[in-house]
């Protein structure tokens, strides 16, 4: 019998633990919110530990580094500590919103047994390096800027201002709102950067704009300087605007303070492309005085035109409302609306013909002159004071023109002059079922031209007149090289054979006060009035 025999296989221990430790952060790093130019501290730390229970401690060692959504971080001017515990980042722009982690990496070393007699180990690679933290973000504050404060402004009682600010923000992703104050009370629905503010009472008041933006949870807000809105007296302010009845395009205003003085309006104050101008007082109703003159006729050789009418009137104006002038831009007879309602004319002076004078223009309330030579034309007749109709005659200067008449209407057969009619009657307004004297609106409205385009250039008031239709041609087509009439409320006839046409008439409805009224006395080609209070 072979003996059996055993042999005791020893297996050779190992320095090296083959089971790694685990890390794991006992610290993450926490949201921070900064001011630009700021300071922000971020913490993170991390530990090794073995998983079989009583083996002892690991000895390698964990090294450290800081992330953000673009990479690493490098130590440099304003990070420190970007391969630490501790990271520290300085002088912080708005630019600079990040999301950072810490990255934790162990590095194996000894691993000093209980059960081998305290003899030395190595440890192996730990089971989940690298190992990240959460991550934590950097969010800075948005910074406001007020870029444009509010200005002082004046005005009266009842009268607005217009106030206008700005503000820009370094990060754009916080949209920016806005309001306004008056006298430290916030005004309601004031979310722009440009508000009307109406006057009230006479004590001068404070204006502030604010911007604010929503962030994390809190208003962040900048304020503007304060602006004075001051209180001053009522003036005398007058608003023209002119106008072109067919081009919406052509818009043209101007304002005069009659408290510093007279003004004159003649064509060259606004060109002739405008052929309508509107006026009204702004801030109060004024009383004013209006010195007008209509155009003498045109000469002819040595044969003179017809001194153009002239008179001054008084008329008590509402504040912010239209009255509107017709004559002035193509230097003719002068007609002045209230509304719509023909308020005061002035007649031209005829035409001189070959052999004859024109006659002269009437004042308010004058018949014209007649003209001078053989069968010269009549001066246009005096219509007695709020007895024009809505019926009117086109003068005969129009004859074979084409244009369009009102039922009952119609054009006077040479050499005779037309009539004017009492309210314009321009078909936009008639067509919303607008009687024809009457204001287009109870409240503030802009302008509108002949087809109801609105000029919304324009200002708000009330409104009456109706561009389109207004019989303001009258003027007698002169016959066999005499002059032609002048235009008026009645237009003066045509001159016959070479002799001149007769002046147009003046009138007035009644309700403006004539201080004066002169058959011609204007002897230059050009239309004015001058304004005074």
């Amino acid at each position: 019998m072979i003996p059996f025999g055993f042999r005791g296989f020893r297996i050779p221990p190992t320095s090296l633990y083959l089971n790694g430790p685990f890390l794991s952060f006992t610290g993450h790093p926490e949201d921070a919110i900064v001011n630009v130019g700021g300071i922000a501290t971020f913490t993170g730390y991390s530990v090794a530990s073995h998983n079989e229970k009583g083996d002892g401690n690991v000895d390698g060692i964990i090294e450290y580094r800081w992330y953000d959504q673009n990479g690493p971080l490098t130590n440099g001017p304003n990070i420190v500590g970007a391969g630490s515990t501790i990271l520290t980042i300085s002088n912080i722009s708005a630019s600079q919103d990040r999301n950072l982690y810490l990255r934790s990496t162990y590095i194996p070393g000894g691993y000093a047994s209980q059960k081998a007699f305290n003899s030395y180990k190595t440890t192996g690679k730990a089971v989940n390096s690298p190992l990240d933290s959460n991550v934590a973000t950097l969010k800075v504050r948005p910074t406001i800027t007020i870029t444009l404060d509010p200005t002082t402004k004046s005005s009266p009682p009842g009268e607005t201002a217009t106030f206008s600010a700005d503000a820009s923000i370094d990060n754009t992703s916080y949209p920016l709102q806005y309001y306004w104050t008056l006298n430290g009370s916030v005004i309601p629905n004031s979310n722009s950067k440009s508000i009307e503010i109406e006057k009230v009472g006479t004590e001068n008041d404070k204006v502030r704009f604010y911007a604010f933006t929503n962030f994390e949870g809190e208003t962040i807000t900048s304020s503007s300087a304060e602006a004075d809105f001051i209180y001053i007296a009522p003036r005398s302010l007058i608003i023209f605007e002119a106008f072109s009845s067919s081009n919406s395009s052509l818009y043209s205003t101007q304002e005069t303070n009659l408290d510093d003085g007279s003004f004159t309006l003649t064509d060259a104050t606004f060109n002739s492309n405008y052929n309508i101008i509107t006026f009204y007082p702004k801030e109060k109703n004024i009383t004013l005085k209006m010195d007008i003159s209509a155009a003498r006729g045109s000469n002819n050789g040595a044969n003179n035109g017809g001194q153009g009418g002239t008179s001054t009137v008084e008329i008590a104006l509402t504040e912010d409302s239209e009255y509107t002038i017709l004559g002035i831009s193509n230097n003719s007879s002068v007609f002045v609306y209230e509304g719509s309602e023909l308020l005061v004319a002035v007649g031209q002076g005829g035409n001189a013909g070959t052999s004859g004078n024109g006659g002269a223009g009437g004042g308010v309330d004058l018949a014209g002159a007649n003209g001078s030579g053989t069968d010269a034309g009549a001066g246009g007749s005096r219509i007695a004071p709020g007895n024009l109709s809505l019926t009117g005659i086109h003068g005969s200067v129009l004859a074979g023109s084409g244009i369009t008449l009102y039922p009952g209407d119609s054009i006077a057969t040479s050499p005779a002059g037309g009539r004017a009619i009492s309210c314009s009657r321009g078909t936009y307004w008639i067509n919303q079922g607008i009687s024809a004297c009457s204001d287009n609106s109870g409240s503030p409205i802009k302008f509108r031209i002949n087809d109801g385009t609105e000029i919304s250039s324009s200002d708000a008031i009330i409104r009456g007149f109706k561009p389109g239709y207004t019989v303001t041609t009258t003027a007698g087509d002169g016959l066999t090289n005499g002059g032609d009439g002048g235009n008026g409320a009645t237009g003066g006839e045509g001159g016959t054979a070479g002799a001149g046409g007769g002046g147009g008439s003046g009138y007035t409805n009644g309700v403006a006060t004539i201080i004066s009224s002169n058959l011609g006395g204007n002897v230059s080609a050009t239309s004015s009035i001058t304004f005074r209070l």
